[in-house]
C-alpha cells in the first residue's frame, strides 16, 4: 500500500489554465548556467514556459511565451537542452524554440538576492507592517514555547507546533488538512539529503512558507453570496439566510466539537470574562440595527490563547442571532466590501 503526501506548495505564475505538460531540460555544460530548468505548456494561451529549478516561489525565476494561436498540444526538447519543439492543435503548426537560459538567469538575478524577492511580495517589503507583525508574532511564539517564567534560551527558530498559530495570527486560517500538509512539508524538507526530520523553522523559511501558502486571491463577495445560496434558504425578506445551528454544524466539518467551535468564535469576537459577567442573567435581544462590532485585539496573547469560559456556548447565543443573513454575517466579521451585493438574493447572471 502506497501512501502519498504533499511535499511542497509553491507560488507560481497564474495563467488561464493549468499546466498541461512539463519536461526537465538537460543540464547545459556552461559556467553561467548553474541550475536545472523546467519547460512546460498549458492547455491554452501559454505555448512555452520556462522555470528555474528548484521551485521556491520566487516570481523572477519564471517566464512564459505565447506562440500558437489555439495553444500548444505537446512539447519535446533536444538532447542538449538548447531547443524545445512545441506542436499546436487545430492550427496544425510546429514551432522550434531556441532556448537562451542565460537571459532567464540574469532576470532572476536582477530580481534580488536571497530573501529580497520574497520580502518584496509582502506589503511594504522588509520594512513594512506585515513583516514587522511576522517578527513580533514569531518572537512571541518563542516565548510561548519556552514558557513565560522560564529562563530565555537564545534561538532563531520555533517548533512546528507553533506554525499554525502564527499563520492564524497573520490572518490565514488553515483547515486541519492544510496544517498537516504544511507541517509535513517542513518536516520532510531536508529528508532526501540528510535522512533527518526538520522539527523547527526559522523566520526566513517561515516567510517563504507564508508567501507560498497564503491565498493568492482574497475571498470575494460573489463567493460568499454563492455560499449563502447553496447552504442557506430564502428568508422572510427574500434574501438567503443561514440558521445559527446550521452554521455551527458546518464549522464542525473537520471533527471540531461544539465547545471548540464556541471557544474559537469567542476568541475571534473578543468576548472576555467581563463581557460574559455583564451578559449573565440578561435577556439576549437581536435587533437588525444593532450588530456586534469586532474589536481589534491588541494583546498578543488573545491572538493565540483560547477562551476557556464554561458558558462560552451560551454566550454565543447572545451575540449571534438565530437566523443569519449575509449582511448580518459580514457586519459581525467586519467585512466592508459586501454591502452592495448583500441586497441581492441570487447570483448575477
Amino acid at each position: 500500500h502506497v501512501l502519498y503526501k504533499y511535499r511542497q506548495t509553491v507560488l507560481g505564475p497564474v495563467f488561464g489554465s493549468p499546466v498541461k505538460k512539463m519536461v526537465v531540460l538537460p543540464k547545459l555544460d556552461e559556467p553561467e548556467v548553474k541550475s536545472h530548468h523546467l519547460a512546460y505548456i498549458t492547455e491554452d494561451e501559454v505555448s512555452l514556459g520556462l522555470q528555474i529549478l528548484p521551485l521556491d516561489g520566487n516570481p523572477h525565476k519564471s517566464t512564459a511565451f505565447i506562440g500558437h494561436p489555439t495553444g500548444a498540444a505537446a512539447l519535446a526538447c533536444s538532447y542538449d537542452g538548447c531547443f524545445v519543439c512545441t506542436a499546436g492543435g487545430s492550427d496544425c503548426t510546429v514551432i522550434l524554440w531556441e532556448i537562451n537560459l542565460k537571459v532567464l538567469e540574469a532576470t532572476a538575478a536582477l530580481g534580488g538576492k536571497d530573501m529580497e524577492p520574497f520580502y518584496n511580495l509582502l506589503e511594504g517589503g522588509a520594512d513594512g507592517r506585515v513583516y514587522k507583525e511576522i517578527e513580533n508574532y514569531f518572537y512571541y511564539c518563542q516565548i510561548i514555547d519556552q514558557g513565560h517564567s522560564s529562563k530565555r534560551q537564545p534561538s532563531t527558530k520555533i517548533p512546528l507546533s507553533q506554525v499554525p498559530f502564527l499563520m492564524r495570527a497573520l490572518g490565514y486560517f488553515l483547515s486541519e488538512k492544510e496544517i498537516n500538509d504544511m507541517q509535513n512539508e517542513i518536516k520532510f524538507s531536508k529528508y532526501a539529503e540528510t535522512r533527518k526530520y526538520v522539527n523547527e523553522i526559522g523566520i526566513e523559511d517561515f516567510v517563504k512558507l507564508y508567501i507560498n501558502h497564503r491565498p493568492v486571491v482574497a475571498s470575494s463577495s460573489r463567493e460568499l453570496l454563492q455560499a449563502f445560496n447553496v447552504l442557506g434558504k430564502t428568508g422572510s425578506t427574500g434574501q438567503p439566510v443561514l440558521q445559527r445551528s446550521d452554521l455551527m454544524t458546518l464549522l464542525k466539518g473537520e471533527h471540531m466539537t461544539e465547545k471548540e467551535v464556541s471557544e474559537c468564535l469567542t476568541t475571534l469576537l473578543s468576548l472576555d470574562e467581563e463581557e460574559e459577567e455583564e451578559t449573565e442573567g440578561a435577556h439576549c435581544k437581536h435587533d437588525s440595527s444593532n450588530y456586534l462590532t469586532i474589536k481589534f485585539i491588541k494583546d498578543y496573547s488573545s491572538l493565540f490563547g483560547l477562551h476557556t469560559g464554561a458558558d462560552s456556548e451560551n454566550l454565543l447565543e447572545c451575540v449571534i442571532p438565530d437566523e443569519l443573513s449575509m449582511k448580518t454575517l459580514t457586519q459581525i466579521l467586519g467585512f466592508p466590501f459586501l454591502e452592495e451585493m448583500s441586497t441581492r438574493s441570487s447570483l448575477p447572471e
